[in-house]
């Protein structure tokens, strides 16, 4: 392939000066629309000539020799005209006026008199009465009466509603005692973690019944119900509490008693209860294992001795034909596992019902009641018509789960 351009119009011959571009007798109307006109082409005679050798007329020419003709050779010449700074006048010259020097006369001003203004003023307003002395002294006295005579009567009138310093009030005083004895067994219990945690560790390895008689507190119903309900751990996973328990001190029902928390190896929660009786630190057997004198599986079949129940209470809504809301106050009452629950009634205006008003009554603002409390209940058997799983609240025993 050849690098050279091809041209196909390489036959066309050269333009020469003959040539026409333009039809004579105007444009050819059988052609088809024109799309442009072309200009004529100039032939040339109809270029400019040129000038002849030797001629002296010259044109603009730009270079370093500069030829520089004749003043008798440019066809015009330049007239300058010089003027001066004069003022040239066109009209006749006016006669300037002469100036004339101002004098000036003094005027003496007249004397002034000094009591004319007074004068004036006396005239127009008249003449004012001088003040007294009696009567700036009258003045100072109505301020005194107005302003201070009654803010000191207002210091004597508050007198007797101002706190008095009853010395014999304000005096130091010993505390109540049962308030120094409970601040200071919540003081001593606040110590014993390691104590509590041991004898857990112990209550949950013993094999035999004196073992943990040995632990818990010491009363006849105890012993009785030790024999009735206790029986050693068979899992191992029971008997090794968590290494880290929560210890906390609480006063419940007037008496101070320690909560040691915490978790199982499989990973189920355990509380027990502590109290420190006559110095010594025991194990509440009961508060700690949540006894009842019944199951709450026998209470919900209307079963079971219901004397001394442990549990969880909170206000309810739930009545019926047997149980009227004008007679009773509905209760939901939960076992501590929270699997099982039964409803309790209060009769209203009895010593149950205001037993547990003050810890579950609703507030006179924030209607939300509060949360369950743990309670310890007498329970009865309601009426005729009453379903299996409604028993009648006979006495709170005390607040919480340890006896007081």
């Amino acid at each position: 392939m050849s690098g050279e351009l091809f041209y196909q119009s390489q036959d066309i011959p050269d333009v020469s000066s003959e040539d026409r571009w333009y039809d004579e007798d105007g444009i050819n109307t059988e052609v088809g629309a024109v799309t442009s006109i072309l200009p004529p082409r100039r032939v040339a005679t109809d270029r400019p000539g040129r000038f002849a050798e030797g001629s002296h007329a010259f044109g603009l020419r730009i270079g370093v020799n500069r030829a520089q003709g004749e003043a008798a050779d440019t066809p015009r010449k330049i007239e300058v005209h010089e003027h001066n700074l004069s003022v040239i006048r066109l009209g006749e010259h006016l006669p300037v006026p002469e100036k004339v020097v101002g004098k000036f006369t003094f005027v003496p001003r007249p004397p002034r008199n000094k009591n004319s203004s007074r004068l004036v003023e006396l005239a127009q307003w008249g003449n004012p009465k001088s003040i007294s002395g009696r009567w700036i002294l009258g003045i100072g006295i109505a301020i005194v009466a107005v302003v201070v005579l009654p803010l000191t009567l207002i210091s004597r009138i508050n007198a007797p509603n101002s706190p008095r310093v009853d010395l014999e009030k304000n005096a130091l005083k010993v505390q109540n005692q049962e308030r120094v004895e409970g601040s200071q067994a919540i003081e001593i219990l606040l110590g014993k973690q390691t104590e509590a945690s041991r004898i857990f560790r112990s209550y949950l390895q013993a094999v035999q019944l004196d073992q943990v008689t040995l632990l818990t507190r010491e009363n006849d119903s105890l012993k009785d119900a030790l024999r009735k309900n206790w029986r050693p751990r068979d899992n191992l996973n029971l008997r090794n509490p968590s290494p880290d328990p929560v210890w906390t001190v609480e006063e419940v029902g007037g008496r101070s008693c320690g909560l040691l928390e915490g978790t199982f190896p499989d990973h189920s929660a355990f509380l027990a209860y502590f109290i420190n009786d006559n110095g010594r630190l025991l194990l509440d057997w009961k508060a700690t294992g949540a006894f009842g004198t019944a199951t709450f599986a026998e209470l919900e079949k209307n079963e079971g001795d219901s004397s001394e129940i442990r549990g969880e209470i909170s206000s309810a809504e739930y009545y019926g034909s047997v149980w009227r809301e004008a007679a009773y106050q509905s209760y939901r009452f939960i076992s501590s596992d929270h699997e099982t629950g039964i409803w309790v009634y209060a009769r209203r205006g009895g010593d149950a019902e205001a037993a547990l008003s003050p810890l579950l009554g609703k507030g006179e603002i924030i209607q939300d009641a509060p949360n369950a409390q743990k309670v310890t209940l007498c329970l009865e058997r309601g009426p005729v018509g009453s379903l299996s799983n409604q028993w009648l609240v006979r006495e709170m025993l005390h607040k919480g789960w340890v006896a007081p």
